[in-house]
């Protein structure tokens, strides 16, 4: 990158958190953002309720030179269901219903 082009790089990084701040304005305002969370809060705490039954369980039926570290499994299942949990949101809302409103 060329240093006079630095400036105007940094202004279109920056009008981005500009839209986003619009953006989550509006959502707040409209009362979506607490839904959002709220959805959001059920979804994980489900999955990690479950995520802890399951680990359990494995863990109980294992010899005891078998068991595992449930900790680092639990924080290994948790980021893989976060990285998949976003690729849903996002293929839900942008790739499938955004196209569908925009028509």
């Amino acid at each position: 990158m060329h240093p006079g082009d630095l400036y105007p790089r940094l202004q279109f990084e920056v009008a981005k958190y500009r839209d986003i701040t619009t953006v989550l304005l509006r959502l707040e305002q409209q009362g979506f953002l607490g839904r959002i969370y709220s959805l959001f809060h059920e979804i994980i705490t489900e999955e990690q309720h479950f995520t802890i039954k399951e680990l359990q369980r494995m863990n109980y039926s294992l010899k005891p030179t078998d068991k595992f570290d449930v900790q680092a499994q639990f924080d290994l299942n948790c980021g893989i269901f976060r990285a998949n949990l976003l690729l849903i949101v996002d293929s839900i809302g942008i790739l499938t219903l955004y196209p569908a409103h925009s028509k």
